[in-house]
């Protein structure tokens, strides 16, 4: 059991670890956008890629919502790639699984003091 479905069991933080190792910088993200289209494809979902590396992922509505409006979904797939001075990863070349499991960790505690915040 990786990290993130040890820590959340939720089936999203495979999907976030698996992104992680790809190396994504602005300007480079030939290999993300091919990672979307092929998880597309292997779903057998319509997808197109455009020469910018756009991708558009169309999934069909679920048995009984087909005359419901649709939903969009919209992000980006690139990341700044700065380096901490707590991780030698270098984001051009190589992404791993300590970088992933920090971006992960930041997130959540910067989610958890909002969350504090507000109470």
């Amino acid at each position: 059991m990786s990290y993130y479905e040890q820590l959340f069991s939720k089936a999203v933080f495979h999907y976030f670890e698996e992104i992680s190792k790809i190396p994504h910088c602005s300007f480079e993200e030939q290999k993300i956008s091919d990672y979307l289209v092929n998880f597309a494809k292997e779903r057998n979902l319509e997808v197109y890629q455009d020469e910018a590396l756009n991708v558009i992922i169309k999934k069909p509505a679920t048995s009984g919502y087909e005359n419901v409006p649709a939903i969009i979904l919209q992000g980006h797939m690139d990341m700044v790639c700065e380096k901490m001075r707590a991780l030698s990863t270098i984001f051009k070349t190589k992404a791993s699984s300590t970088l992933s499991k920090a971006i992960c960790s930041m997130r959540m505690a910067r989610h958890s003091a909002q969350t504090t915040e507000s109470l």
